[in-house]
């Protein structure tokens, strides 16, 4: 669903939700995936009014077919709330964060890459809701799990030191966010083909980071590296 494919891909899924509703009735769990599917790409465009009702119908129709507890239905309490985030939310996302996480606890155990995915993404929300007593709690447990599943230089560990390094900075653990930041600038250096959206975002945050210390020069160094890879990134 990349840029300009939106139509193409819109289309496709508007002709794929009237099939399946023909085909098996307005209430069935294929028409719920469709409009999951419909409504993830509305979110992608930022048309939100519109994907929010697709979101509540198929995370309904999931409920009342396959159980209040089965793992699609995490799948969609999570996708709602990543659409509240967008919207700054962050009320309405937290509850639905919190019984995803308990439903992939159940399912998928304790320790799955499901279960970590969800706990950076409620820390996220509870960082921006001012919540801080237990966030770096929820990112150490989810930087543990993701070590432990896929090994300890990861992208995806890099993913977890990035949230929690922010969560140090906004808690004032400015000595403990600046050696997590570099922790994952270590890890991003040892991979073949980092991801240049996530480098940018862990210059930027160190740029905010270094300036509350009163290190400018280091922020400047941090803000021109961030800008370098945007700007590179625009004119690919």
């Amino acid at each position: 669903m990349r840029q300009g494919k939106y139509s193409e891909s819109e289309s496709l899924y508007k002709r794929s939700l009237a099939v399946r509703q023909a085909a098996f009735g307005p209430e069935h769990p294929e028409v719920a995936n469709s409009l999951h599917n419909l409504a993830s790409l509305y979110s992608v465009q930022g048309r939100y009014a519109e994907a929010e009702p697709m979101y509540l119908r198929s995370l309904s129709m999931t409920e009342r077919y396959l159980g209040l507890d089965h793992p699609d239905v995490a799948c969609g309490l999570n996708n709602l709330a990543q659409l509240y985030f967008s919207q700054k939310k962050y009320a309405e996302a937290e509850p639905l964060l919190k019984r995803a996480l308990a439903i992939r606890e159940k399912a998928l155990g304790p320790n799955s890459p499901g279960v970590a995915e969800i706990l950076d993404n409620l820390a996220g929300v509870m960082l921006l809701e001012y919540k801080q007593v237990s966030v770096d709690l929820l990112y150490l447990r989810s930087l543990a799990i993701r070590k432990k599943v896929f090994g300890p230089e990861s992208p995806q560990v890099v993913t977890s030191l990035s949230g929690l390094a922010f969560a140090y900075t906004q808690e004032g653990k400015l000595w403990e966010a600046e050696q997590t930041y570099s922790e994952a600038l270590t890890l991003m250096a040892k991979q073949k083909k980092p991801d240049a959206q996530a480098l940018a975002r862990v210059y930027v945050n160190l740029a905010d980071l270094y300036s509350l210390e009163g290190k400018h020069k280091k922020a400047r160094k941090m803000a021109e590296k961030a800008k370098g890879l945007r700007d590179q990134a625009a004119s690919s």
